[in-house]
């Protein structure tokens, strides 16, 4: 004769470690996994013993798996990319379409369902006066669905949240084209200090993937209120001098190693490795002062891939290895970028 809830209840209630736990597990597995009230009990069990995170993982590998929530984080670049002249339409005009169409696919992904904690937000990297006040904008710019009325659907939240994506969005790029001087894109320092608290990780309740889409031509600069600009990819003539060494045949970890400046990133005050994170980045176009090199492109990406993303503890290419998207005239291929990377 069988168990009932109780039974299994007490079974679960009376383990003394996570070994006997287990033990429960793989004895009563069918039985369990079928009432998702007694697998909840068995991960609060599981949580008394204060698992590693090795531990929680392995849990995870053998219980039944969970609906997975995306946590996209999109961060435009603000610096004078956005006042340069395009052949047909400015870059405002590119990143806002792009911006909507990616909140289009995210609701697309995840309106379906309820009590799930899937989030959105667009953050601001800059400093200063002026990324301060597009930081109030950015505020409006969250959408965290954890925070909907339990057991409404999430067609609900979406109805109500109506068109705010779209308005505030046209607001920060309004607001950030009509000053003088730009918010800017520290990339660096956001990510060694600030990316941290906006991760999710994956526990016994819930699955998150971190996806990160960032918008910016390439360059990877940052310029501080009062102080000299830091050009992490190198000046002009820095890259020219790379360009030139790598179409003379040298590797390009020699040729970036004779600019021992452009390597030095700053200590990271928190470690964002340990979170599973996709990168995607879009709209990158080489400057006009540097259309005469041909390979200015792949210096960007193996700088972004093999200096900074390693830096952090991040492989790009691991789950996407479309990462790096360039600038094109028809907004459909960056469309598709977007649709391919919240699909996996």
């Amino acid at each position: 004769m069988g168990c009932n809830i109780k039974d299994y209840n007490l079974l679960i209630d009376r383990c003394n470690s996570l070994a006997e736990a287990k033990k429960v597990w793989q004895d009563n597995r069918d039985e369990i996994k079928s009432d998702t009230a007694l697998v909840h009990i068995l991960k609060d069990k599981v949580m008394s013993f204060h698992p590693t995170d090795a531990q929680i993982n392995e849990w995870k590998a053998i219980l039944p798996p969970l609906p997975r929530n995306i946590n996209l984080i999109i961060i435009p670049d603000f610096s004078l990319r956005i006042k340069e002249n395009l052949s047909n339409e400015s870059p405002v005009d590119y990143d806002t379409a792009i911006l909507n169409h990616i909140w289009a696919a995210f609701e697309k992904h995840t309106h379906i369902g309820e009590n799930t904690k899937h989030c959105l937000r667009v953050d601001i990297t800059g400093e200063g006066e002026i990324a301060t006040q597009m930081c109030k904008v950015a505020d409006s710019l969250i959408f965290d669905l954890s925070k909907h009325k339990p057991g409404q659907s999430n067609r609900l939240y979406y109805s109500a949240v109506g068109d705010r994506f779209y308005r505030n969005t046209k607001k920060l790029y309004d607001y950030a084209n009509a000053t003088q001087k730009t918010a800017g894109a520290d990339y660096v320092n956001y990510f060694a200090n600030s990316v941290a608290v906006n991760l999710k990780k994956s526990n016994l309740y819930d699955s998150f993937i971190n996806k990160i889409i960032i918008i910016t031509d390439g360059y990877l600069e940052a310029t501080k209120p009062n102080k000299k600009a830091k050009l992490y990819t190198g000046s002009d003539n820095q890259i020219r001098e790379i360009a030139a060494d790598v179409e003379n045949g040298m590797p390009m970890s020699e040729a970036f190693q004779k600019h021992p400046d452009l390597l030095q990133l700053p200590h990271i005050e928190s470690d964002i490795s340990k979170y599973p994170i996709e990168i995607l980045m879009l709209e990158i176009r080489v400057r006009d002062s540097q259309k005469d090199l041909y390979n200015v492109q792949p210096l960007l990406k193996y700088y972004w891939q093999n200096v900074f993303f390693k830096h952090f503890g991040i492989d790009p290419s691991q789950n996407n290895p479309n990462w790096f998207i360039s600038h094109a005239t028809s907004k459909q291929s960056t469309f598709n970028a977007v649709n391919d990377f919240l699909s996996r």
